[in-house]
């Protein structure tokens, strides 16, 4: 079986982006599929001039292959109209990975490219939630296979598109199955805690800086990691603006000195990272601009993966990846408070600590690219296996 895969590029800086590398490994393990990206290079993914480009490059590769996989969500315009494109135009049958249910993505329109400012905008925006809703819903019901990558995703697609979706485990590299660090709370000097990702409003780094606020008292320190965001002195302007407000956060709560600010990790040094530390917080919040939101959390899999329990917030799909008291521990959203007890638990505990860094160890040993493979495999079969007429 040949797969053409639509997804977005590494130089993306997406979490998609990443996913799509694991996926394209774990499927390529399998001996009788291949699997090829997409490879259209040109302006911005967002311009109409690069999504037509990119459209028409699916449309002429298309035929060549067996199955074309579309990795769907956030604002990726260009794999969604490819997808539509393909399914419309051609014969070859389709399938889409929708990474942030329940819509198949945030918008299928760029929405900044509108005119007349912010106001403008948002009445555009509210005018076209009704097509693109209906258009979202059409692609869904041409598409051959619709997966998720949690239980609740494929119940929210099955909701809001009606139409039925599988699941799909999370392509974790077996070189982040590391045995993790010794336990670096142990000698009493405090609880180094971190945090990877991308940033952006919603992932509550606000509530975590809170949260350690609420300890700066106390005699053994919680000390941050926050990997991400832009490097130093690079970045959009945007990105240096985040970056200089999580900073001045830190100053004005008066927890600079226990606040690295070290930026964006490379892929091949994520697992010794989140291996060093005690912990990972993943302190999301549910926000209007995300309400039903049903997305995972490759930062949960990747710090499981390298033997670090999660505290993460009981939010989207994260209490499928954290089994609290057993690999993490899950805390309300938005919520200082219950975060900053949750961190001292683990700091003034060791019993517990070593327990659920256990079982974040012993969760490591199953996660792979092997299963992923073999049920991607699966549902390549499957999709070929009636006769189109």
């Amino acid at each position: 079986m040949r797969i053409l895969h639509l997804a977005p590029q590494p130089t993306d800086r997406s979490g998609i982006a990443a996913y799509a590398e694991r996926y394209r490994r774990a499927v390529g393990a399998q001996a009788d599929v291949g699997i090829e990206a997409l490879d259209a290079p040109g302006a911005a993914p967002t311009t109409v001039r690069h999504v037509r480009g990119y459209v028409a490059a699916a449309l002429g590769a298309a035929p060549r292959f067996d199955v074309v996989h579309a990795e769907l969500g956030g604002s990726g315009l260009r794999e969604l109209y490819a997808a539509r494109a393909v399914a419309r135009r051609t014969r070859v049958p389709l399938v889409l990975t929708v990474h942030d249910p329940p819509w198949l993505t945030w918008q299928p329109f760029h929405v900044a490219a509108v005119g007349g400012g912010r106001p403008t905008r948002a009445l555009v925006a509210v005018a076209g939630r009704g097509p693109a809703r209906r258009m979202q819903r059409g692609l869904a019901r041409r598409a051959d296979a619709l997966l998720a990558l949690s239980a609740l995703g494929a119940a929210a697609l099955r909701r809001t598109l009606g139409v039925d979706a599988g699941t799909l485990p999370y392509p974790c590299d077996p070189a982040t199955a590391a045995a993790g660090s010794g336990d670096a709370a142990a000698d009493g000097t405090g609880l180094t805690v971190g945090f990877h990702g991308y940033w952006y409003g919603g992932k509550g780094i606000d509530v975590l800086l809170a949260a350690v606020a609420l300890t700066r008292d106390d005699d053994a320190p919680i000390r941050l990691r926050l990997w991400g965001g832009p490097p130093a002195g690079g970045g959009s302007p945007a990105d240096r603006r985040q970056r200089a407000a999580v900073g001045a956060a830190a100053a004005r709560l008066e927890i600079a000195d226990r606040v690295a600010l070290p930026g964006p990790l490379a892929d091949a040094d994520v697992p010794a990272c989140l291996a060093a530390c005690d912990v990972v917080a993943l302190p999301y919040e549910e926000r209007r601009s995300t309400a039903g939101l049903a997305s995972i959390s490759s930062v949960a899999y990747d710090a499981l993966a390298a033997g670090t329990p999660v505290v993460a917030s009981r939010v989207r799909a994260l209490p499928e990846i954290v089994r609290d008291g057993v690999d993490g521990l899950l805390v309300p959203p938005a919520d200082p408070r219950a975060l900053a007890a949750a961190l001292r638990a683990l700091r003034d505990d060791p019993v517990r600590r070593r327990a659920l860094r256990a079982g974040a160890r012993e969760r490591a040993s199953l996660l792979g690219l092997g299963a992923t493979g073999r049920a991607a495999r699966d549902v390549y079969a499957g999709v070929l296996r009636p006769a189109r007429p």
